[in-house]
């Protein structure tokens, strides 16, 4: 990871953080690779306006190139800091370099694990990514204790659209 790369994606905070998680967030130290998506809503009453601030994802610092050096490390303790909310996603690493390696940030339960492209032979059955994403979708199901998964989760999950049923 010597070399820039323009890092994409984003990891789901559900339900979003508050205010004040917001708040507490910032406090934890080092944060340079990645930040909150804010959301921002503005409701008018008849005394003014009321403004709430959400973070629905964690994201790429910037979408310019950067080495991302600490992506891993502050996308886990973020997980770490909220153990009340689902993280859910992916934040991926394309380098400069047109030889380089992509991989990508996966979040597998409350854990970030990197991974890679794998390489298969025609007459290998490759990998298959989405399975990891079956697996961590059933797994928060049933944290949550929920014996069924929604079949739109699982659709995404798949990498399915609407048409695909």
């Amino acid at each position: 990871m010597g070399y820039a790369s323009r890092w994409t994606g984003e990891v789901r905070i559900e339900p979003p953080l508050t205010w004040g998680e917001i708040k507490n967030s910032r406090q934890v130290p080092g944060f340079q690779d990645t930040k909150l998506r804010l959301v921002e809503d503005i409701q008018d009453t008849d005394t003014g306006q009321i403004r709430t601030v959400t973070a629905d994802a964690v994201i790429p610092a910037t979408s310019n190139l950067f080495n991302g050096y600490d992506i891993e490390t502050e996308l886990q303790a973020a997980i770490d800091a909220h153990p009340s909310h689902e993280f859910i996603g992916t934040i991926e690493a394309r380098p400069e370099d047109p030889g380089g390696t992509p991989w990508r940030y996966v979040v597998e339960g409350r854990r970030v694990v990197r991974q890679e492209p794998v390489t298969a032979w025609p007459d290998e059955a490759p990998v298959d990514g989405r399975l990891a994403a079956v697996e961590a979708l059933v797994e928060r199901a049933r944290r949550h204790g929920n014996t069924t998964v929604d079949v739109f989760d699982l659709m995404d999950a798949l990498g399915l659209s609407d048409s695909q049923l």
